[in-house]
């Protein structure tokens, strides 16, 4: 079960006239990856290494997009998904040199699609990135489900809004006992905790488009 969009829908939304983004449209066919994307993701992660400024975000933007799990895959998906993963070490080289608020959103973004490389990929944001906001997001996107902070009930400064959540005392103890009450590894804790990352990672995606937008990528 899913209570919105995907996020690849929600960013693409966002989408100027620039002709990678433009790709959202070319390699999506109702709401699933087209045979185009293997194709298009190989040039993608070429042509990465070889820009600079928005153009890079952009790029890194739209890898973020493709990356996105999709249930019921038929193959591509997954091939795209390996071949963006297979480029872990660039992505985590250029968020420890990144000098651009644009990149390094984008770059967040990302890496939150790849909670089986959270060994890799969390010393480095922790490292790199100064929003501790934005450092929670990730970790909690990266994390695997659990009776402490399943069910939504622990988003505190993590939720895209507000940006923190103050829990009274007895909403605290509320939220304990309901957490404690669900096995993590259930159909229903495991499947809130899917609605729940991908509420964070539309949110990540959004905050990305808007800083690559603000910071000269837009028309």
């Amino acid at each position: 079960m899913t209570i919105r969009p995907s996020a690849a829908s929600d960013v693409a939304a966002l989408s100027w006239n620039d002709p990678i983004l433009q790709l959202t449209e070319r390699l999506w066919s109702d709401g699933r990856l087209t045979p185009q994307a293997t194709v298009a993701v190989a040039r993608l992660l070429a042509r990465l290494e070889h820009n600079v400024g928005g153009e890079q975000a952009r790029i890194v933007l739209l890898l973020g997009l493709l990356a996105e799990r999709q249930a019921g895959d038929d193959g591509v998906a997954g091939e795209v998904r390996e071949l963006i993963r297979g480029r872990m070490g660039t992505f985590l080289e250029l968020l420890q040199r990144s000098g651009r608020k644009s990149l390094t959103d984008a770059l967040m973004f990302l890496l939150a699609h790849f909670p089986e490389d959270r060994a890799r990929i969390l010393p480095v944001v922790t490292a790199v990135v100064q929003d501790r906001e934005e450092v929670k997001r990730v970790v909690r996107c990266l994390s695997r489900p659990s009776p402490r902070d399943a069910a939504g009930l622990r988003w505190g400064g993590n939720g895209p809004s507000p940006a923190t959540w103050e829990l009274s005392g007895e909403e605290a103890r509320s939220d304990r006992g309901a957490a404690r009450t669900l096995d993590p590894i259930s159909a229903q804790a495991a499947d809130i905790n899917e609605q729940e990352t991908e509420a964070l990672l539309v949110d990540l995606g959004v905050r990305a488009a808007h800083s690559i937008w603000v910071g000269g990528g837009g028309p």
